[in-house]
């Protein structure tokens, strides 16, 4: 439901068939990774057993299509028999996804005749190229076939249910994005070359027309003067938003004007005639920050809405504080020294040449402030390496010393954690102060995890907690 701005490729239409299952969890994972969509064909108690794969599909951009409720040939079937298959398919997936959208569907077998074209009033999509997937049941195979035949506008069947087709499909997802081609939706297919679907009419391939109208364009989102503003917003589409949590459709509000800054959730995506973008999701704080990481009820969210306020840390790509991810020494040293730099302290320095392995990078100056005020040391081969992630009791060293540089009256105290033997010998002093006056706390089950990496939320936390204690 929505591909690159690019105009002019070739395009092809991934569809898979029968699901979802416990398998499309994993195909989900590798079509995110890739950033394809792809169209998923789902029976009806597929779709009733997996609800919440159905929604992240949806989320995440894909195309829900329907194909029955349970698979039947719907020529052996009467006119009341099909009309019960298609209508309690819609209303399982309209429930899932919680509102009234229209479906194609691709009928089982491709099974069809005249009479039953005529009881439908969605497109048909056949297809054109036949993974053959059922019946390879080998990955390699599958991916060859599929690569093997592809071709500039091409619908091809594959099905989530068999687990050698997962791989099989991403391999040749792989190679054919290496070989030029653009994965869209079925829909996206048909719109970017300029083609109606009709209902009741079969579709097998979507060769290049001589028209390419280019993907939708995602639009960009910011705060500022106390509001939330959206830019880039493709005219080809509508873009719809919600700010209560739940998915946007073509009945939530439309972008027109910036809205009053809020502490919550933005969902947004632009819809356009038969295609859209996926719909993205950011917390949005008092104070101004988008997260697309960071969830309203994250232990971290406050640590990581103020140190970025404050200028301590900043984010790691679009939208993104990365919480989880490990904090390196260089990282450490250099919001330390940004906090000092805060709190009007001197962090000048005399020279830039302590570490034979510090290069002119972001962190110099920071690493060498440390190390000239006696806050940070070196390793015993006489580097600092800057890159190596930072432990917690390493972290509480620095901060160790740090207090002393500022001349905070430290009190010795007791190691009370559980794994207090497992502290290294050059830190437990450190840990026993750091951890005496409230800087760090311990982990579940009074254990301090002396070796395990600190993170960055962790060290956020902490490190406001020392922005505070300086008054």
């Amino acid at each position: 439901m929505t591909a690159s701005a690019v105009k002019g490729g070739k395009l092809i239409a991934l569809t898979f068939d029968d699901g979802p299952c416990g398998y499309t969890k994993g195909l989900l994972d590798g079509l995110k990774q890739r950033n394809v969509k792809v169209t998923f064909f789902m029976l009806g108690q597929c779709a009733k057993a997996y609800p919440d794969t159905v929604r992240r599909a949806y989320d995440e951009g894909h195309q829900i299509a329907q194909h029955t409720y349970n698979h039947p040939a719907l020529t052996t079937k009467s006119n009341e028999e099909i009309q019960w298959q298609l209508k309690t398919t819609d209303a399982i997936l309209d429930e899932i996804l919680g509102q009234d959208l229209d479906y194609i569907l691709r009928t089982p077998y491709g099974d069809y005749n005249d009479r039953v074209l005529g009881q439908l009033s969605c497109p048909n999509i056949i297809w054109s190229l036949d993974s053959c997937d059922w019946q390879l049941l080998n990955a390699q195979k599958v991916c060859d076939k599929i690569v093997n035949n592809a071709f500039d506008g091409a619908i091809v069947l594959v099905h989530d249910i068999h687990k050698t087709s997962i791989p099989g499909a991403l391999q040749a997802i792989d190679i054919l994005l290496a070989r030029g081609y653009e994965f869209v939706t079925v829909n996206e297919l048909f719109r970017r070359r300029g083609v109606e679907l009709q209902d009741g009419v079969n579709y097998y391939r979507c060769k290049p027309t001589g028209i390419d109208l280019g993907g939708l364009i995602e639009p960009k989102v910011q705060v500022y003067g106390g509001n939330v503003i959206f830019t880039d917003v493709d005219p080809n589409g509508k873009l719809h938003y919600t700010t209560d949590g739940t998915s946007p459709n073509k009945n939530s509000p439309v972008y027109q004007k910036p809205i009053p800054l809020f502490a919550g959730i933005l969902r947004y995506c632009v819809i356009a005639e038969g295609s859209q973008t996926p719909i993205r999701t950011l917390t949005v704080t008092r104070k101004g920050n988008l997260f697309s990481d960071v969830g309203r009820n994250d232990w971290f969210l406050e640590a990581a809405d103020r140190s970025v306020w404050l200028g301590l840390f900043k984010g790691t790509g679009e939208y993104q504080f990365s919480p989880n991810a490990p904090l390196t020494r260089a990282m450490f040293l250099t919001v330390l020294h940004r906090l000092m730099g805060l709190k009007g302290r001197d962090i000048s320095v005399q020279k830039l040449d302590h570490f034979a392995d510090l290069q002119q990078e972001w962190y110099l100056e920071a690493v060498c402030w440390g190390f000239e005020n006696g806050i940070v040391n070196g390793y015993e081969d006489g580097l600092f390496h800057p890159n190596a992630s930072i432990t917690r009791e390493e972290m509480c060293a620095i901060l160790d010393r740090a207090l002393q540089w500022l001349a905070q009256d430290l009190q010795e105290a007791e190691l009370g954690f559980a794994d207090a033997d497992s502290i290294s010998d050059w830190a437990r002093q450190s840990v026993a102060r750091v951890s005496s006056c409230g800087l760090i706390l311990g982990m579940e089950n009074n254990c301090f995890a002396p070796r395990a990496t600190a993170t960055r939320a962790q060290a956020a936390t902490v490190l406001l907690r020392l922005y505070d204690m300086m008054g």
